[in-house]
């Protein structure tokens, strides 16, 4: 069974995405915006999913809200506590 993670937690790990990232080639304009109001096809939010990607997540998106969604219980549960 899938497991997912809410969009709160995906907002906040983008808007900690970005701090970690500012001064290098994000500006601070995404900072004010929500990750849901993102174009997933270019840009910072296309590098977030890519690194998502690469942690072992993938976005989906449900009547415009984003959220999260692990293979495995134990996936998320790593991802959680590494990154939350």
């Amino acid at each position: 069974m899938k497991q997912t993670l809410s969009n709160a937690d995906l907002q906040k790990l983008w808007a900690n995405w970005l701090l970690t990232l500012q001064g290098q080639h994000v500006s601070g304009y995404g900072l004010r915006m929500s990750y849901d109001t993102q174009s997933r096809n270019y840009g910072p939010a296309r590098c977030f999913e890519d690194w998502l990607f690469s942690q072992g997540a993938i976005v989906k998106q449900v009547k415009g809200k984003r959220h999260l969604e692990f293979m495995t219980p134990e996936q998320a549960t790593w991802f959680k506590l590494k990154w939350l």
